[in-house]
């Protein structure tokens, strides 16, 4: 192959960047254990093999690292009512969280306090994971993007919490989303909306359109565990679920789960490729590439 052609596939690797976005992902109750009995390299086989066509990807961390009672700090102020679900994980579980094949995992969720106090930093110093809270701005080769993650399930003080339901948060998270997009690629991805159900609320579809004509390339949402419906907007995409990566439930239409694939061009997102995730009876998950 001569130099010329050489210099051809360098460009257009150059311009050519894929970007993964995907659903709900949890290690608590005995998922956890469950990865442990058949060794996460096992667990994440296929997942990892799709995941390493990708030049960046994410999906939302559904829980926190388990702080034992004797442990909890004193004076812990709760941000918000006790959680019905606990999705807390031990520190050895944890450690799988680099055997998936993800590059980073979006932590702005109502799971984040299940163990009373918020403790992100310990994780991201004992995995060394990516962990993604309110704004990160990434770069990828030619690509830069900015990645906004917060939650709108519960309320709270955080920064990375918006509440719909008020004019001063709405106008707020447009102008961070307007700004980003001056010089990045910017995903939105948001934790909220009904759980357990299709339904999509009026107020949600109109903020998530303004969000694209803000600058948004996109709006992926998470948090219902189960696929929702997904509507093109000025030619782009608003998911209102993108379903569960791994989670305990292997019924349909829980099993179910979407992975997003974007393709970017020269910074520009070309194309929108979705990969079915089929959460299996034993809790594996298997990515299914659209000619599967």
């Amino acid at each position: 192959m001569n130099s010329g052609i050489w210099a051809v596939v360098f460009v257009l690797n150059f311009l050519w960047v894929r970007v993964d976005v995907a659903g709900d992902f949890a290690l608590g109750r005995k998922i956890g254990q469950t990865i442990a009995e058949k060794t996460p390299q096992s667990f994440f086989l296929n997942l990892k093999k799709i995941l390493s066509e990708s030049d960046f990807s994410f999906c939302n961390l559904e829980g926190c690292l388990k702080v034992p009672a004797e442990n909890q700090p004193e004076n812990v102020i709760e941000t918000r009512p006790k959680a019905r679900f606990d999705l807390s994980f031990s520190d050895e579980h944890s450690l799988f969280l680099k055997e998936t094949g993800f590059h980073a995992f979006g932590a702005a969720n109502n799971h984040q306090f299940d163990s009373g106090t918020d403790n992100l930093e310990k994780l991201r110093a004992i995995t060394g994971t990516n962990i993604i809270r309110g704004v990160q701005l990434q770069k990828v080769r030619s690509l830069s993007f900015a990645i906004i993650a917060f939650d709108y399930s519960s309320p709270g003080r955080e920064s990375w919490k918006i509440d719909l339901d008020k004019h001063s948060d709405r106008v707020s998270f447009l102008k961070t989303v307007r700004d980003l997009s001056q010089t990045n690629c910017t995903i939105v991805f948001l934790h909220g909306g009904k759980e357990d159900s299709d339904y999509v609320s009026l107020q949600e579809r109109e903020f998530f359109k303004k969000l694209i004509d803000a600058g948004a390339i996109g709006v992926f949402c998470c948090h219902a565990h189960r696929k929702k419906r997904i509507e093109w907007y000025k030619g782009k995409p608003i998911y209102y679920s993108l379903g569960s990566v791994l989670f305990d439930r292997v019924r349909f239409p829980d099993k179910l789960g979407l992975m997003v694939r974007i393709h970017f061009w020269a910074n520009c997102p070309v194309y929108f490729e979705p990969h079915f995730i089929e959460i299996r009876p034993d809790l594996t998950p298997v990515c299914l590439k659209p000619d599967m």
